[in-house]
């Protein structure tokens, strides 16, 4: 993202035009690629025996991640345009991945416009703040009694 920005600004610098078209294609297919990739290396069959504590996991991840976002999300986020994109981009993190909310964002605003502001709110969350907390939750875990070695 950083040299993203970068070539940006370097770019508005030095007076030259940036054709985002083929940015945004070239994105698109990165994303398309990664989500393929995923999906096909799944290996479900090897999930028989745990088949019913799953669902029942997957089962409830859905139901509180929705009402999650539309009970509150939604309604903290001003219910606009822009709180319904980055609701779209907190169910498709919040049920499956950082990809998965890119593409549900991706989605919607090719189909009604452009939100900035829920594309960097999301961004920032999915990837900065998550993973510095996913940091401290683990060195947490890490210094209970029974992880000691």
């Amino acid at each position: 993202m950083l040299a993203g920005v970068a070539i940006t600004k370097v770019g508005d610098a030095i007076g030259a035009k940036l054709d985002f078209d083929p940015i945004e294609r070239g994105g698109e297919i990165a994303l398309q690629a990664f989500l393929v990739m995923y999906l096909m290396s799944l290996k479900l069959w090897l999930l028989g025996a745990a088949i019913g504590p799953l669902l029942a996991n997957v089962a409830i991840q859905i139901l509180v991640t929705a009402l999650i976002a539309v009970l509150l999300l939604f309604r903290w986020l001003g219910r606009d345009y822009d709180a319904a994109v980055t609701v779209g981009g907190f169910l498709g993190f919040g049920l499956s991945s950082m990809p998965v909310a890119m593409a549900t964002m991706d989605s919607v605003a090719l189909r009604y416009g452009p939100s900035p502001k829920a594309f960097l709110l999301i961004t920032l969350a999915g990837s900065l703040f998550v993973d510095l907390a996913n940091a401290f939750i683990v060195k947490a875990f890490l210094a209970l009694p029974w992880f000691r070695v």
